[in-house]
This record gives C-alpha cells, structure tokens and sequence, in this order.
C-alpha cells in the first residue's frame, strides 16, 4: 500500500515547527471499472439557477462546509465552493454517491441565496489528479 506524507500543524508534545511532525495517511487504490458496486472517486457538482451567487457571504459558506462535511464525512476527498457552485469528490460506490447527491442538494439548499438546480453525478475517471 502507498501513503502519502502531509505535514502537519503542532500535536501535543511535538515540536514548534510546523514542518517537524509529518502525518502520514495510507493511500486507497481506486478500482479500474465501473460495475456499479464499487468504491470509486464521484464528481458532485451542486450549481445556483441562474449561476447566481450561491451563498450570500461567508458565514453561509461556513455553514455550507459544516453540512457538507457532516453529510459526506469519512467519503469526502475533496471538494470546492465557488460563487455560483459548488464541487464534492466522494469515494463511494455508486448507490452512496446518489444518496450523497440528494440529501447534500437539500442540506445545501438551506443555507443557499438562491435554488439549486438538478445536481450533477458522474464517476472521476479523466482528471487524473482526483485520481491519487
């Protein structure tokens, strides 16, 4: 199994330089195919009609982040938060990513400006940076 090495911030009884306490974290190998019950990296993206601003300020955001956080939890690798949209990279399998994709677009709806459109599900299988 590969890992990857993140440095991180000072833990208890380690040292003042942030660079001196490396975190290590094992790598998930992704599954070459698509059979449907698999864990593979998802793409959710969550847009405003209209591609209006999504979130009105930050303390929206904040509490966008919370419940995406809180929803995707121990699935999330990775997600982005842009005026008019947002993006979420669950490792799941298909089933939990359209799960996923329902109850965040009502959870995020609460704290949007504005509606969310439809959201949009497809399998990570091009970027191959989400790929790692």
């Amino acid at each position: 199994m590969r890992e990857l090495t993140f440095m991180s911030a000072v833990r208890s009884g380690a040292s003042r330089d942030p660079l001196a306490t490396p975190l290590v974290v094992p790598m998930v190998e992704m599954p070459p195919t698509d059979t449907g019950d698999e864990m593979k990296p998802w793409h959710l993206r969550f847009s405003s009609e209209g591609r209006h601003p999504l979130f009105p300020d930050e303390q929206a955001r904040r509490a966008a982040v919370r419940r995406l956080v809180r929803l995707a939890g121990p699935e999330l690798i990775g997600f982005g938060i842009a005026d008019d949209h947002a993006h979420v990279n669950p490792y799941c399998d298909r089933r939990r990513a359209g799960v996923l994709l329902r109850t965040l677009r009502v959870t995020l709806q609460t704290v949007a400006e504005v509606r969310i459109e439809e959201a949009y599900l497809k399998p990570v299988s091009t970027r191959r940076h989400q790929m790692w």
